[in-house]
């Protein structure tokens, strides 16, 4: 139930290692690029780090995707697996994302916009 959402979802699973701050530091940017139609999940045995921290006690997810510590999967709205990748990196993740054609989400406010005659 906690992966069923109608939305492209990002889900990490960081490591132990030097790479792992680097690999948090991207799921954090792809949450602050992409979050209005990225969900991005962190799962770990205590849910306590990164973004969308997911509880994986025991390992038991982690198993049962055949994910390694620092591995990435890429899920598409209707649940398929659209990319994975052994170390969550930005350059990984545009890749994995290109086919979709992510537009970030503006940081800046929105230009004026001038309403139409006679509305």
């Amino acid at each position: 139930a906690e992966l069923r959402e109608p939305a492209w979802t990002l889900l990490h699973f960081p490591g132990e290692d030097a790479d792992a701050a680097a690999a948090t530091g991207a799921a954090l940017r792809a949450h602050d690029d992409y979050g209005a139609w990225l969900t991005v999940r962190t799962a770990t045995a205590r849910g306590e780090a990164g973004p969308g921290p997911l509880a994986d006690p025991g390992g038991v997810l982690r198993g049962t995707l055949g994910a390694r510590a620092g591995s990435w999967l890429l899920v598409r709205p209707d649940g398929y697996v659209a990319a994975r990748g052994r170390e969550l990196t930005e350059g990984a993740l545009q890749a994995a994302l290109a086919p979709a054609d992510p537009r970030p989400v503006s940081r800046t406010a929105p230009e004026a916009v001038e309403p139409l005659a006679g509305c």
